[in-house]
């Protein structure tokens, strides 16, 4: 290969790299509330939720990482839950996982920073209501 053929190699790689890297690093890092939750079983009966545990209030969502980590209430600090696959579509984030016996998907709408989330249990179901905003908007 001769030095022409090298560098215009490198110049076609280049913004393709370039691009590469920036779609990388376009992935938020979200900051989320919780606001309401509400619990259906199998007979159609709805009311609030009566988890075992103090449920989470807060969450740090990095779809980089494919984590998400409770922020609130503090002893639950910490606490991750992997994020099986995202996917960008449409104007929404829709993150996947299963934890223990429970699968759960996630909506984080760009426009307003909506956020829904299903959780499934054997006989019942969770939706969980809150909002989320970009973490690097949010001053200290």
């Amino acid at each position: 290969m001769t030095s022409r053929t090298r560098g215009t190699l490198g110049l076609t790689l280049a913004p393709l790299l370039l691009a590469a890297g920036a779609a990388a690093q376009a992935n938020p890092v979200y900051v989320c509330s919780i606001a309401q939750a509400i619990e259906c079983d199998d007979q159609l009966q709805c009311g609030p939720p009566e988890p075992a545990r103090t449920p989470p209030t807060f969450l740090r969502v990095d779809i980089d990482r494919g984590v998400i980590t409770l922020l609130a209430p503090a002893e639950r600090r910490g606490e991750t839950t992997q994020i099986g696959a995202a996917e960008h579509l449409g104007g929404q984030w829709s993150l996947t996982g299963i934890e223990a016996e429970r699968a759960w998907n996630m909506v984080i709408a760009d426009e307003d920073g909506s956020m829904t989330i299903s959780i499934t249990f054997p006989r019942a179901a969770w939706s969980v209501f809150g909002k989320c905003m970009p973490a690097d908007q949010i001053e200290p």
